[in-house]
């Protein structure tokens, strides 16, 4: 099984030509050294795929993280400048 071209293809997000392609492997006749060597490549490459979803999920989590944060700033500017224009507002009465 060409592992790498499996990895090609999930990268690109061509999972049902990934999904053939291990099916074709496991319909083949092998050897338990066969199976063993496949089963660990396919537990590597599990592995491969788990992690890079983990650090795009980090990386939004830290996005997000930072535009709430601007967000809040935003709020807090707009809440100084109503206090600010309702003082003065008070002062004018």
């Amino acid at each position: 099984m060409d592992i790498k071209k499996i990895e090609d293809l999930i990268s690109s997000g061509n999972y049902v030509e990934a999904k053939k392609l291990i099916e074709g492997a496991f319909s083949k006749q092998m050897e338990d050294s066969e199976k063993g060597a496949l089963y660990t490549n396919l537990a590597s490459l599990y592995l491969d795929v788990t992690n890079s979803i983990e650090d795009k999920y980090i990386e939004s989590l830290k996005n997000t993280a930072e535009l709430l944060e601007r967000i809040n700033e935003s709020e807090s500017q707009i809440d100084s400048k109503i206090q600010l224009a309702n003082a003065k507002a008070s002062l004018n009465m």
